[in-house]
């Protein structure tokens, strides 16, 4: 397949990788593949899942927190440099921008769950921590009144996406890492 490729010139070929479509078709023939992990916190269906092409950069990620963590949301920008928000969860709490460097990009996350007294869920998220290749920044939501929380760590890798189940606060978050067509994945550690 890969054959095929490398007839295109050089301007076509670069056309082709810079696509959104180039990505994708390559997630189908597995040459790369998107995991999975999580979600952490409820387990009700999700109803929100953003991923983010090879043409676009997170330039801003958004946590709103209080006693627990009530939104994640992110400034995104394409390759022409238009931005656009998504935001996930409700509008209280106190909001937190993490503007993240030219070169940083989010490897993981990490926090705590559990049954939140104020809400009908049976789990939210009661604290996160956003980690990139530079930094830790968090925790974020103080999981006052949570009763039984757990804690959670997804696996290090390139985060491009994310998922999970928002209502007024922030119920659940998984993470979409990706990986190269050799990377295996067991009991959620990539080996490469």
């Amino acid at each position: 397949m890969l054959i095929i490729f490398q007839r295109f010139s050089e301007r076509v070929r670069d056309v082709v990788i810079r696509s959104n479509l180039f990505y994708h078709y390559l997630l189908l023939l597995h040459v790369i593949s998107d995991h999975e992990f999580g979600p952490y916190g409820t387990q009700s269906a999700k109803n929100y899942s953003i991923t983010f092409g090879p043409d676009e950069s997170i330039k801003v990620v958004i946590v709103r927190h209080g006693f627990i963590v009530d939104a994640i949301g992110f400034v995104v920008a394409d390759q022409t440099g238009e931005t656009s928000t998504k935001l996930f969860g409700g509008n209280s709490g106190d909001q937190t921008r993490i503007p993240l460097q030219s070169n940083e990009y989010i490897t993981q996350i990490s926090g705590t769950y559990g049954k939140y007294a104020y809400s009908s869920s049976d789990s939210n998220v009661a604290t996160l921590s956003i980690h990139t290749n530079l930094k830790q920044y968090g925790p974020y939501g103080r999981g006052d009144l949570v009763q039984n929380p757990s804690s959670f760590t997804s696996p290090t890798g390139s985060v491009v996406g994310f998922f999970g189940r928002h209502s007024n606060y922030l119920e659940s978050i998984g993470v979409y890492l990706k990986t190269n067509a050799t990377s295996k994945v067991y009991d959620n550690v990539i080996y490469t």
